[in-house]
């Protein structure tokens, strides 16, 4: 996994807003963010009932099948995700679809500053 340098923002503010910009996309591109996806589902223990998923919460997970593993960027760490959770931590499975659904909205936001 890369590591990034974080520099403080120390420049004009113009040059502070670039870097807020490039820490935000980075912060959320694809491969990074799942990989803090597995690394906190990995620590944290599913507790509470198990809810079955509500007609919305099924729509957005078919809605997140076609953009987020075919139709935009970070489609193989998507997979990836998908397919470790379903397999070897099916109980951890709905959550983490549920973070990289936030995490899309969350890349939509930083594409726009």
């Amino acid at each position: 996994m890369a590591h990034h340098t974080l520099k403080v923002a120390t420049g004009a503010p113009r040059e502070r807003g670039s870097d807020y910009r490039d820490l935000m996309k980075c912060l959320y591109e694809p491969r990074h963010y799942y990989q803090r996806i597995r690394t906190f589902l990995e620590r944290q223990k599913p507790s509470g009932p198990h809810l079955r998923p509500s007609r919305p919460d099924l729509e957005a997970f078919v809605k997140s099948l076609w953009l987020l593993g075919v139709w935009h960027g970070g489609r193989l760490a998507y997979w990836r995700l998908f397919v470790t959770k379903l397999l070897r931590r099916p109980r951890q499975f709905s959550k983490a679809m549920e973070l990289a659904i936030t995490g899309y909205h969350f890349r939509r936001v930083a594409s726009g500053l």
